[in-house]
């Protein structure tokens, strides 16, 4: 699970959705962003900027114990909002 983890595509994650704020990226958008990641790669790194509460907690579900991405309810918090703007 180490080796999904990227500092540099959570950066990516903030601020992509950084520019949108409080919106949610669209479909198109958010594949044409992120193409050739998994979508279990991305869910791992959006799950742990859930826990650091950047990101809506319901931007992740499980299904059968897997983790998947919920494009609806992808935004930053406030939290999240704040804390992109200290680093970007």
């Amino acid at each position: 699970m180490q080796s999904l983890l990227s500092l540099e595509l959570q950066m990516d994650i903030m601020q992509k959705l950084f520019f949108f704020y409080p919106y949610t990226l669209t479909g198109r958008q958010f594949f044409n962003f992120f193409a050739g990641i998994s979508e279990f790669q991305m869910a791992v790194n959006i799950d742990l900027l859930i826990k650091k509460g950047f990101i809506n907690p319901d931007a992740i579900y499980l299904k059968n114990d897997i983790p998947h991405i919920r494009l609806g309810s992808l935004h930053l918090t406030e939290e999240g909002f704040e804390h992109t703007i200290k680093y970007f």
